[in-house]
């Protein structure tokens, strides 16, 4: 009876976290992982076995580290300047508190857009690098969404069967 309750919990819990994975830096598996260590103190891991907690929490550092670093890679590909990588995150950080849903987004994009704007003012085409660098980051971003969605739905199936075996 214990299981079963706590299992429709977890699930209750986990499932608003796959919306939390399309907004950058929102720790949506990292809330998973915590809400599936509660449930395996809940139910005294008799279901999760020692495995299963740590290939979830493999699956939820492996998010972390492509949150922070997809949309810095990805103005690094476009040509960033290093110091653009810093004003790029600073940006992402401030636009989540401007504006919740997509100021990470706003944010980074305006960080290395100004950065990009600022340490090349000397060269011919800065606007043009300044945007590609930008426009990078934004895809770097996007597709570390991309990824950490269908790390979130991965983790969902997987806690799926481990719980219920």
């Amino acid at each position: 009876m214990v299981h079963s309750i706590a299992y429709i919990t977890a699930l209750v819990l986990l499932a608003p976290a796959i919306l939390m994975a399309f907004v950058p830096m929102l720790p949506a598996l990292t809330y998973m992982f915590v809400v599936a260590l509660a449930f395996g103190v809940i139910d005294r891991f008799t279901a999760l076995s020692g495995m299963d907690v740590l290939i979830l929490l493999c699956i939820s550092l492996t998010s972390i580290v492509i949150d922070h670093t997809s949309g810095l890679l990805g103005a690094k590909y476009g040509g960033a300047h290093t110091k653009s990588l810093l004003w790029g995150m600073l940006g992402a950080f401030a636009g989540l508190f401007i504006f919740p849903a997509f100021g990470s987004f706003i944010g980074l994009f305006c960080g290395v857009l100004i950065a990009e704007l600022y340490f090349r003012r000397k060269h011919e085409d800065r606007g043009g690098k300044a945007l590609k660098a930008a426009g990078s980051a934004l895809l770097g971003t996007a597709v570390g969404v991309a990824v950490n969605v269908a790390l979130s739905i991965v983790f969902l199936i997987l806690f799926t069967v481990f719980a219920l075996n």
